[in-house]
């Protein structure tokens, strides 16, 4: 999250005349266009990497590891998620494929464009019910999209309960936390880092989050002193 918040107001050192609505690379990051500069880092390629193209004679930043048109993307929407072989998804901007992701069961496509992967070819009865992405199923945390699992994850001993935890904003969060009351929280504290885990007390029980990437957690005495799971790290030119 830090990342995001550091790209996002991050002003271009370079900046020159453009074309609103033009894209150009910056390192790993995709600057886009404001009021006739490239002023500000708007998405992260990661390892995908950039691509500086033409699209209708308009510079235009994409995400692709190749840098020429994904044949795969041909007949695609400007920006689509597709299902292709593997079975894997695939994001198609402007024709050049990113982010495939080859998925461990299948690839489902409940709507043209909107390609992901699933852990199974038909909607998931636990997902049926408008609500977060991610919820409780007894004691395993459960993702959704569109109807469909797409992910399930076990919470194991010690911490072998799933709860419901609020972020600062008073969103509620499936955590696997302990299913006895945790003496070492007897009040409950902000989340802190553990390497790429995150620790907290919640209701006098013990959560528990693991980052895919890193965790970032703001200062004990700040407005929100929580701690983040941050994305994959961009890289960006001086």
């Amino acid at each position: 999250m830090r990342m995001i918040v550091m790209l996002a107001i991050l002003w271009w050192s370079g900046c020159d005349e453009c074309v609103d609505g033009e894209t150009r690379c910056s390192g790993d990051g995709i600057a886009s266009c404001v009021r006739g500069r490239f002023r500000e880092i708007s998405f992260c390629c990661a390892q995908d990497g950039c691509r500086d193209v033409f699209v209708d004679e308009l510079q235009t930043a994409v995400c692709s590891p190749t840098g020429q048109p994904d044949p795969r993307c041909e007949g695609t929407a400007p920006i689509d998620n597709i299902c292709v072989d593997g079975p894997a998804s695939l994001h198609c901007d402007e024709g050049y494929g990113s982010y495939e992701k080859v998925c461990a069961r299948v690839c489902v496509e409940p709507e043209p464009g909107l390609g992901f992967c699933a852990l199974a070819d038909a909607p998931d009865p636990r997902c049926a019910a408008s609500g977060p992405a991610d919820r409780c199923d007894g004691d395993r945390i459960v993702s959704c999209t569109l109807g469909f699992a797409t992910a399930e994850q076990p919470c194991a001993a010690p911490f072998d309960a799933c709860m419901l935890v609020p972020d600062n904003l008073g969103t509620f969060h499936p955590r696997c936390a302990t299913s006895q009351p945790d003496p070492a929280c007897a009040t409950d504290s902000p989340g802190r880092c553990a390497g790429r885990d995150i620790f907290s007390c919640r209701g006098g029980r013990r959560t528990f989050e693991s980052c895919a990437h890193s965790c970032y957690e703001n200062p004990i005495d700040s407005m929100f002193p929580e701690a983040f799971c941050e994305g994959a790290s961009c890289s960006i030119d001086d």
